[in-house]
């Protein structure tokens, strides 16, 4: 009740909470609802959904935040991924394409597009042949060592010339059926397959300790007489299961003439610089085929030049030929090809298709090798 008089009056200012440190409550991040609106139903969850979500809130911390709003926030919702992402999508392109290569591929091979034995331009690749590895024979030879087999078309024409040597006298027309004849000349390597399949005793006399030297694999064969050349063919001819055999001169020539166009060489009627291995002096062969721009019109190479070549043909004058029987003639003698690498190109002796040169059968000579052909 107030008299009158003054009273002094002390107020006291207190907090009406006073709070403890530590007494506030840690947030739940299990307790925050989710952000489903009330009226609906929740669906069952979807635990590949949940997987792919929570890998990509782990690599996007926005979406984390914005997946802790309390409910009645305004939020909007992030965009739903394309269950076909770009990568999926780029690795189904890929495969796609894959499959349509292989199959492309395998149509072009069944149709003979690709996958044919490649040989002169001018030829039918029907008529060339590498004859297969016949891996059951245990007288294979490597496969690469394997000489190449093209088909001569056989027919008339004419063989020997008025104007040549003595030998080359008269002109007379000759037919030969189809044979198939090695693109080059035997081979080195080839050869020596040969001696190691076989054990045959007698190697040519330029190899060192019974083997060829290296750089001479791709050279022509030399050293060899007919005898020699027999037991190769016969061991090739067991290789390839076909019969390989020396040609006559008859077929050599029509060979190296074109057959019927009568070329005097194998690539026409005049001597060309750079497609025969001839004027050497020393008569240092090179690797057979060193000279495709000799090739006759069948793909044939070295039919004139680097080496000399034996014919299964007994020696003999041709019909006709009025001259008499020399000593050479005589015996056991038959008649090689071809030319060395030490024949002329110009000249009264210039080497042409018409050449012929005679030899004993057991003659081994360093200008000397060989080719085979087979019948059709």
């Amino acid at each position: 009740m107030f008299d009158g008089k003054p009273r002094q009056i002390v107020a006291e200012l207190k907090p009406a909470i006073k709070p403890e440190i530590g007494s506030i409550p840690k947030p739940s991040f299990e307790s925050i609802p989710a952000l489903v609106p009330p009226a609906k139903q929740v669906a069952p969850p979807n635990y590949s959904e949940i997987q792919g979500t929570q890998t990509a809130n782990q690599s996007n911390p926005q979406q984390t935040w914005q997946s802790s709003v309390a409910p009645g926030m305004s939020v909007e919702s992030p965009p739903k991924k394309s269950s076909f992402s770009p990568l999926i999508m780029g690795i189904i392109g890929i495969c796609g394409l894959l499959l349509l290569v292989i199959i492309g591929v395998g149509g072009m091979f069944a149709l003979g597009l690709i996958g044919q034995t490649n040989g002169n331009m001018s030829v039918s690749n029907k008529d060339i042949a590498a004859l297969p590895n016949n891996s059951d024979n245990k007288n294979t030879g490597d496969a690469q060592n394997k000489n190449e087999m093209v088909k001569i078309t056989g027919g008339k024409f004419t063989m020997g010339r008025n104007d040549g040597d003595l030998i080359e006298q008269p002109e007379h027309e000759v037919e030969v059926k189809d044979f198939w004849m090695d693109k080059t000349e035997v081979t080195t390597a080839e050869y020596y397959d040969f001696i190691k399949a076989t054990g045959y005793m007698s190697t040519p006399a330029n190899w060192e300790g019974g083997k060829p030297l290296a750089r001479d694999e791709k050279l022509p064969v030399r050293f060899v007489n007919i005898e020699d050349v027999k037991a190769f063919a016969e061991w090739r001819s067991a290789r390839d299961k076909v019969i390989y055999r020396l040609p006559t001169e008859e077929e050599w020539e029509y060979a190296a003439r074109n057959g019927s166009e009568n070329n005097l060489y194998p690539w026409g009627d005049s001597f060309k610089d750079g497609c025969a291995i001839v004027d050497r002096p020393d008569s240092s062969p090179e690797p057979v085929g060193s000279k495709p721009c000799g090739a006759n019109k069948w793909g044939v190479l070295d039919l004139i030049g680097n080496v000399y070549e034996w014919t299964s043909s007994k020696a003999s004058l041709y019909p006709g030929n009025s001259g008499e029987v020399k000593d050479q003639f005589k015996g056991s003698v038959n008649v090689f090809r071809g030319g060395g690498a030490f024949n002329k190109s110009t000249g009264n002796k210039a080497i042409t298709s018409t050449f012929r040169g005679i030899i004993d059968v057991n003659k081994r000579d360093q200008q000397l090798g060989f080719r085979l052909v087979r019948s059709e």
